[in-house]
């Protein structure tokens, strides 16, 4: 999905599959403008209209103030490092640096591999800013008791900066098949009664269920109730409606944003616009 200063694209399609871009809507830019890109990836497919999009205002004679690139979930995130997989993170990267942007945001990068192969990169965090103080504040959350869980070392690293918090980590294992088998929670002996686990990006949401039953484990063996949990995490993408967290009861709650798909769709999500900070409803 693509947007210029707010206003989506509207794109038509010819009958052997190729796009069409009907440059006409984009006639109320005028000179000196500064010219924001959205692009809310969806499908690769969103990629060609960038370049479309990006190619047709370099065309256009007009002189704009700049042309700005925003990406809510940067594509090809999780393919960060050579393998026997491509390393597509680095192609899409090159591709997007190739259109010549003035500034580049990224909303949550995976990680500094992202950051580091963008050009004019400006990295943002949502999960550990605005999500995260919504979250806090829907839930009642006690900084003076309750707990911020870390569901792995990336986690703990990438959120280091946060402050004034009580904070546990999760130590992930994994059997010789290479599942996820129980975890160990590094700080989690005290009483509270909320905890909240923040990540950038949730698939089906196994490691988090693993994270919750093993805090959960954890305090019973030790004679206490397991807390109410919650996840803040920015990209949540579809795939969890069909995992086995969301309908778990172990997760009460899930604060996120519309990065990944549009509007949530079970009644523990809770959807915020990445861009305005609004919430989303069904």
């Amino acid at each position: 999905m693509i947007s210029v200063n707010e206003k989506p694209v509207e794109l038509k399609t010819f009958p052997n599959g190729e796009t069409r871009l009907d440059l006409l809507q984009f006639n109320w830019l005028d000179e000196g403008d500064r010219v924001t890109i959205d692009l809310d990836y969806r499908d690769d497919s969103d990629l060609i209209h960038l370049m479309m999009m990006k190619k047709s205002i370099d065309n256009s004679g007009a002189r704009f103030e700049s042309v700005n690139l925003s990406i809510g979930y940067m594509p090809y995130s999780r393919m960060d490092r050579q393998t026997t997989d491509a390393f597509t993170l680095k192609y899409v990267a090159n591709f997007i640096n190739d259109l010549h942007f003035d500034n580049v945001e990224v909303s949550e990068p995976h990680s500094d591999v992202a950051v580091a192969l963008l050009d004019r990169v400006y990295p943002l965090y949502p999960s550990a800013d605005w999500l995260l103080r919504r979250a806090l504040l829907d839930i009642e959350f006690d900084r003076e008791w309750d707990r911020i869980l870390f569901p792995d070392a990336g986690a703990q690293k990438r959120y280091s900066a946060l402050e004034g918090f009580k904070t546990m980590t999760a130590t992930k294992h994994r059997d010789a098949e290479g599942n996820l088998s129980k975890c160990k929670i590094d700080g989690g002996k005290g009483d509270y009664s909320k905890v909240v686990i923040i990540d950038d990006l949730c698939s089906y949401g196994g490691t988090f269920l693993n994270v919750a039953k093993g805090l959960c484990d954890m305090r019973e063996g030790w004679g206490m109730i397991c807390p109410d949990i919650y996840l803040v995490v920015t990209h949540l993408e579809r795939s969890v409606y069909l995992g086995d967290m969301i309908d778990s009861g172990l997760i009460k709650g899930i604060y996120c944003t519309n990065s990944l798909h549009d509007a949530p769709e079970h009644a523990i999500v809770k959807m915020y616009d990445l861009r305005t900070a609004k919430e989303i409803t069904q």
